[in-house]
């Protein structure tokens, strides 16, 4: 299934995610696993845009993300009627926290539609037309193929290779 949906570098996700995380991390009620399992992520997500051909290091990120969705669901549950019974000042720390936590989290399904657009976008290979687009008799389009990105038997020039290197510098 191809999404028709705008591109929108990752990066301001990961900022996005990297503000939230550290907000809602201000107060430990949530357990050193929500940083960790948060900041994992986000280190995945520096992995991505260093690489920006290779197709693994998305389907990393949207694996962990996805995990840290369930992760981040069984937390907030399981803390936070524990955390709520507190004093005051603990208290407005907590609210602040929780709602960054929170907001975070409400965050993620976005973010993760665009992780899986970025991750269509590096399988490449093959392009589908639009499904509704028939032609004919009825049967769907053919996929359309891509040229590949250097023919095959391609060398780059080295020192091996090329005969036109001068040996003085």
């Amino acid at each position: 299934m191809q999404l028709n949906i705008p591109a929108v570098p990752l990066q301001y996700f990961l900022i996005a995610h990297f503000v939230l995380v550290t907000w809602a991390s201000l107060s430990l009620w949530l357990q050193e696993v929500y940083i960790f399992t948060n900041y994992l992520v986000l280190v995945i997500g520096l992995w991505v845009l260093k690489d920006k051909t290779s197709k693994e290091p998305v389907q990393f990120l949207l694996g962990a993300h996805l995990f840290t969705v369930l992760n981040d669901i069984i937390l907030l549950s399981m803390y936070f009627q524990t955390a709520k019974s507190q004093s005051n000042v603990v208290l407005t720390r907590f609210k602040f926290t929780a709602a960054m936590a929170i907001l975070n989290l409400l965050l993620k399904p976005v973010s993760a539609i665009f992780m899986y657009k970025e991750w269509q976008d590096r399988q490449g290979d093959v392009q589908y037309e639009d499904l509704g687009s028939n032609t004919g008799a009825g049967a769907p389009s053919a996929p359309i193929k891509q040229a590949p990105v250097a023919a095959p038997g391609y060398m780059p020039p080295s020192s091996a290779n090329n005969p036109y290197q001068s040996s003085q510098y």
